[in-house]
């Protein structure tokens, strides 16, 4: 039994991914100049130390980062389905969570990497037997997946506590799917490189212990289309 494949026009977001990581990049190096005028203008006024401020969401340095949250398998179950199931029930969703850390080259650009687990997803159904891959009878599928990842982020600071940012990377993924058909059970396990991309928000609360809380949607299409097309995660960056 093997994943069926629905690759075609899977790049076709590709040029717009890479344009939006870019935009928001260059958004944020043009207003450098201005952020930075505004602050020597309260510096001058004395504001800076009337009003409480936080530049640590905003500074150069190395982080390291957590974050847990849910992600979505959508074509797990057209990715196996030969036209001969029906009933089918389906769990496409699950608890995922990474690690990663990063380097932040001032306000506006960071390199990160790390691990990330995406849990699982699974359905079971019945088969006619009519198709070329499931035997009649009570049939199910579960797969699996991990990797690791790296992504270059564009930053656009919103004051002295928030910034916004987009990102685009690779995903190096691998995966295991477990097929049963009528109590046999057989493995399959794949690997490969592919592309991701995201969109997120930094909010640095200000506290003592240089703590960052990240929000952020990323996005993985790969070749069976069986990854979380979606990931959806909160988290806390520690910033050294």
């Amino acid at each position: 039994m093997g994943l069926g494949s629905s690759s075609e026009g899977r790049w076709g977001w590709l040029p717009a991914a890479c344009g939006l990581a870019a935009a928001l990049a260059a958004v944020a190096f043009a207003g450098a100049p201005a952020v930075l005028a505004e602050e020597e203008k309260k510096d001058d006024r004395g504001a800076a130390a009337a009003v409480p401020s936080s530049d640590r969401s905003q500074r150069s340095g190395f982080y390291v980062g957590g974050s847990a949250g849910f992600g979505i398998y959508d074509d797990h179950v057209p990715a196996n389905d030969d036209g001969s199931l029906s009933d089918v029930n389906d769990d496409d969703s699950d608890f995922v969570w990474k690690v990663y850390g990063g380097y932040s080259f001032g306000s506006y650009f960071a390199l990160e990497g790390g691990y990330r687990d995406d849990g699982s997803a699974s359905f079971d159904a019945q088969s006619d037997g009519s198709g070329d891959s499931w035997a009649g009878g009570d049939v199910s599928a579960e797969v699996e997946t991990d990797g690791w990842f790296a992504s270059a982020l564009g930053r656009l600071p919103l004051g002295d506590r928030w910034s916004l940012f987009a990102k685009v990377g690779v995903y190096g993924w691998s995966t295991k799917e477990t097929f049963t058909e009528n109590g046999y059970v057989s493995t399959d396990e794949d690997s490969g490189t592919d592309i991701s991309y995201g969109l997120g928000a930094e909010w640095d609360p200000g506290n003592p212990d240089d703590v960052v809380l990240r929000g952020e949607v990323d996005r993985t299409e790969v070749d069976d289309d069986q990854l979380p097309d979606t990931t959806v995660t909160v988290g806390m960056v520690w910033q050294f």
